[in-house]
């Protein structure tokens, strides 16, 4: 019998590491062998508690149990269909740029990718995604050679974020541009 399902682990990892009490480690690293590992190994774990061994098992697997619950259930962005709002500001350009609507879904086939609009040629990379805040790099190829970086806050049904790209041109200086993004979530896709 055993708690293999994520469900158990969560409430495992709730019950143990809610406390201050480091002590817990030891409680910690009990549970998981005897939830995950057959009764052989949790068996053998209380023969050897009292070796060299026990720091180990105490402290080593507890930590590997808790980065792997941890990164099991990292944040993501939330699925659906996205209104994306975004503002664009050059400060070397006097009239401002019109603001622009787009609808966008967000999927499995978006994962790694934030949900805003970019052109085709851009690629994003180093997308992370810790709690409800999500950064990103991207860099654009072809005759505008572009890179950047963004973040956005969100929340299951809204976002606020923005992006400063840097521009260059042939045959004219760098010029940075400045995207401020909100955007709501109107339904499934």
């Amino acid at each position: 019998m055993g708690c293999r399902n994520s469900s158990s682990m969560s409430l495992l990892l709730t019950r143990f590491c809610g406390t201050t009490d480091w002590m817990s480690a030891k409680a910690i690293s009990w549970a998981v062998f005897k939830c995950c590992c057959n009764t052989d190994l949790a068996i053998s774990y209380r023969r050897y508690e009292g070796s060299e061994l026990k720091y180990f098992l105490n402290y080593g697997v507890s930590i590997a149990i808790l980065l792997f619950a941890f990164s099991a259930h990292a944040q993501q962005f939330p699925k659906g269909k996205w209104e994306v709002t975004t503002q664009t500001i050059m400060p070397h350009i006097m009239t401002p740029m019109p603001i622009h609507t787009d609808v966008i879904c967000v999927n499995d086939k978006t994962k790694g990718k934030p949900p805003i609009a970019v052109h085709e040629s851009c690629e994003f990379f180093d997308y992370k995604i810790i709690d409800n805040d999500a950064s990103w790099q991207m860099k654009c190829k072809g005759e505008l050679k572009m890179n950047g970086a963004g973040r956005i806050i969100f929340s299951s049904d809204k976002y606020k974020g923005s992006a400063i790209i840097k521009m260059k041109m042939p045959e004219s200086e760098p010029m940075e541009i400045d995207h401020t993004y909100t955007g709501r979530r109107i339904g499934d896709c």
